[in-house]
């Protein structure tokens, strides 16, 4: 398994000096699929200098392109996808991650049905360009508290199961999955989709082993169970980098028995 921390190509050095693998910068602010050539190049400087890799990227869509809703431009969004994931290829990203609440909410009084119908349209069109591009795009379920659709493990299972492609698959994130209260049955359950995770405490978003948490060892213990090997981003605050990052790796090791 991989270990790595959100956040900008700044937090780079304390994390590879702490032994970690990779950081995970955000699609906007390392792709950026609105701006031209020229600042992504320049974001991608940043990366190349930097002393770890950051072959995954979050905050995929901005809140203002919608994926639901009345308002939705097909043709914007197509444009969009296909520049963040040319982008991508160029720099070694090789997993983007869908969260992307406000983007995907669905408005009140909006037909629900429809709404899953119109994620599900934009998944099948991003599927295939990902795929040109050797880019996984992994699916967030995200806390009730912060979105109104694709909140839970097996929800977003059964979208990503649906979207039929292999460069759709899913995210846990165990944060959002002690929030929700959801059971360990459901990560065991999606286990063959998972191609990325993150994690945090659930009362104040930290670190792993900055605050108590009872949900992350039984967290850490159901991915370990699973037999998971690929990437687990802490992606929460970090308050005290130099201590917290090496305690926080030899928790997570510890916890998935790696």
């Amino acid at each position: 398994m991989k270990f790595g921390v959100c956040g900008a190509p700044e937090c780079a050095a304390v994390a590879a000096a702490a032994g970690y693998d990779y950081f995970e910068w955000s699609v906007q602010a390392f792709l950026q699929p609105r701006a031209g050539e020229e600042a992504f190049r320049e974001a991608l400087k940043q990366v190349r200098a930097a002393p770890l890799p950051s072959p995954v990227c979050n905050g995929f869509l901005p809140g203002d392109l919608k994926v639901v809703g009345p308002a939705v431009d097909a043709a914007a969004l197509e444009a969009y996808v296909t520049t963040a994931c040319t982008r991508a290829a160029v720099a070694g990203v090789d997993t983007i991650v869908f969260g992307s609440g406000g983007a995907r909410a669905i408005p009140e009084g909006f037909d629900r049905a429809e709404a899953n119908r119109q994620i599900l349209a934009f998944l099948k069109m991003l599927a295939p360009i990902a795929a040109r591009h050797g880019v996984c795009i992994v699916i967030e379920p995200l806390r009730f508290a912060e979105c109104n659709v694709l909140n839970t493990v097996a929800e977003s299972a059964q979208m990503a199961r649906a979207a039929d492609a292999e460069s759709i698959q899913l995210l846990v994130d165990g944060y959002h999955w002690a929030c929700n209260g959801e059971p360990e049955a459901d990560i065991v359950a999606a286990a063959p989709l998972f191609r990325h995770m993150h994690i945090a405490t659930q009362a104040n978003r930290r670190t792993p082993g900055a605050e108590p948490c009872e949900a992350l060892p039984r967290f850490l213990r159901t991915v370990g169970r699973i037999g998971y090997t690929g990437r687990l981003s802490i992606e929460g605050k970090i308050e005290h980098p130099a201590v917290e990052l090496p305690a926080a790796l030899r928790l997570m090791r510890e916890g998935v028995g790696a």
